[in-house]
């Protein structure tokens, strides 16, 4: 299942990215909705998203435990800072 963001730049589910623009802006994503998904990590620092609601990360099951060894965080307005929830369309590692 693919993704559109901007007209014309694909995505994918899975596949984290960052966009950089100059100032904020809103940026339409089209595509269909994702109600739950298993994402596989790697050794250190992984992206993750949300899918089409917030997540608490209370929520995020860890196959197996405890293989999560810090916080989840993100990015704002006043820099990274510690996530309570996975947001849409907001990246977090």
């Amino acid at each position: 299942m693919w993704g559109v963001i901007k007209g014309s730049t694909r995505y994918r589910p899975g596949v984290g990215f960052w966009l950089k623009f100059a100032g904020a802006q809103s940026v339409p994503v089209h595509g269909d909705s994702l109600l739950n998904d298993t994402v596989n990590i790697s050794a250190g620092w992984n992206m993750i998203g949300s899918l089409t609601s917030a997540i608490p990360v209370s929520a995020i099951v860890q196959i197996p435990g405890s293989i999560v060894s810090s916080r989840y965080f993100s990015y704002g307005t006043s820099g990274y800072q510690i996530s309570d929830s996975l947001i849409p369309q907001q990246g977090n590692w």
